[in-house]
């Protein structure tokens, strides 16, 4: 036995398996690698073996790997599900939407699938719960990409994809398409107003804009039949639009679309707990109310795990960058003033992660926080306050200029 992730591939073609394994030699100090040869011996293999991520063909005979997602997500929920598979027909890529939390292209390179398993397992160590593991794999806790972001990444692997055609799709969904321009005119703007939705995409590049949609579908779908303890749906959106615009403005230009998008994705987490895991958000939260603590202090008093781990996790397993998984794991933690120079400079340009953590304190002082209970406030010293009233007058971040 061994403590190393375990990965298993599943193809009906022995010379791919052979191949991966071949390809995959150089990771075996790092991973331990099963094959199966079709569903139904990845399904025996299963029933006996502990496995961390399956990375299935889809077309197979008999059970297909969309069969073999399902049966994943019902009976083995923790389990990271991928599809690694050189048929991307749009019929195909929509069958695996439910059931799939990740797709991969065939061939894929070996440096493109090391990366891909590191994602899967990289924040698994924030969830040392089995039953925590087990809720957050769930469909409606541990999400696959909605379905508008996954038809974006297919159209971000066509190299002939143009930006028309993404306005286009993102057009379709006029919230999300106002959405796209309210941000084309924020955060993302420059001081330049823009005019209509392919300017916009344009200006926001395909990577940003599939991010920026994956965060607002996934609101959409967790607010608007959740409610949370100690603050109400609307106000927390007015909240998490705030710290990304104010992330993207302090971080240094290099920086402002990662934090921006870094601000956008800080409270997924917290999403994954009202739509799996009530009963444990409503007990953390009396938990920080009685003793006079933050949220995330009782959370991971009484877990281990708080919801910014549980969101780097799902984030990591999507496969966003390390950058924005990072940012989402540590964006909640106090600033690090001891890191500045001193005194502190008044409009230094900030790193991304700099940035996020200044614009959580800078929202929680807007108006946007205040129907927040306490235990969502980050605790405010006065050297904390000092340093945020001295960034906040040397950035010229008024209210007005943050709004969106």
């Amino acid at each position: 036995m061994t403590d190393l992730p375990v990965v298993l591939f599943v193809d009906d073609d022995d010379g791919v398996l052979a191949g991966l394994q071949g390809a995959l030699r150089r990771l075996r100090r790092t991973y331990r690698f099963l094959f199966a040869v079709g569903a139904d011996e990845a399904l025996s293999l299963l029933a006996t073996e502990p496995v961390d991520v399956v990375v299935t063909d889809m077309r197979m005979p008999g059970l297909t790997g969309a069969d073999l997602l399902e049966r994943i997500r019902a009976e083995h929920p923790e389990i990271v599900r991928y599809v690694l598979s050189g048929e991307a027909g749009v019929d195909l890529v929509m069958t695996s939407v439910p059931v799939a939390h990740r797709w991969l292209s065939k061939p894929c390179d070996r440096d493109t699938l090391a990366e891909a398993l590191a994602d899967a397992v990289r924040h698994r160590r924030y969830v040392a719960d089995p039953a925590i593991l087990a809720a957050i794999g769930e469909i409606s806790a541990l999400p696959t990409p909605p379905v508008l972001y996954a038809q974006l990444l297919e159209l971000a692997a066509d190299a002939n994809a143009s930006m028309d055609r993404v306005a286009a799709l993102v057009g379709r969904d006029p919230a999300i398409g106002a959405k796209v321009m309210q941000w084309a005119n924020s955060a993302f703007s420059g001081g330049n107003p823009v005019g209509d939705l392919q300017e916009a995409v344009t200006r926001i590049g395909l990577t940003a804009i599939s991010q920026l949609i994956l965060s607002a579908e996934v609101a959409r779908s967790f607010l608007a039949t959740e409610s949370i303890p100690g603050c109400d749906p609307e106000s927390l959106a007015a909240h998490v639009e705030t710290v990304s615009v104010l992330a993207a403005r302090l971080a240094r230009p290099s920086d402002a679309v990662v934090a921006g998008l870094g601000g956008l994705f800080g409270y997924i987490g917290l999403l994954v707990e009202i739509g799996q895991l009530p009963g444990r958000l409503t007990e953390a939260y009396a938990l920080a109310e009685r003793c006079d603590i933050e949220l995330i202090d009782a959370e991971r008093q009484l877990f281990g795990v708080g919801h910014p781990d549980l969101g780097a996790h799902l984030l990591s397993v999507w496969g966003l960058p390390s950058d924005a998984v990072l940012l989402v794991a540590d964006g909640h933690d106090r600033p690090e003033l001891g890191n500045w120079p001193e005194p502190v400079e008044a409009g230094r340009a900030l790193s991304a992660l700099e940035a996020v953590r200044l614009a959580g304190v800078l929202a929680q002082r807007r108006s946007t926080f205040h129907g927040f209970g306490s235990p969502y406030r980050t605790r405010i010293d006065d050297e904390l306050a000092a340093a945020v009233a001295i960034i906040e007058a040397g950035s010229a971040l008024t209210e007005e200029s943050t709004t969106v």
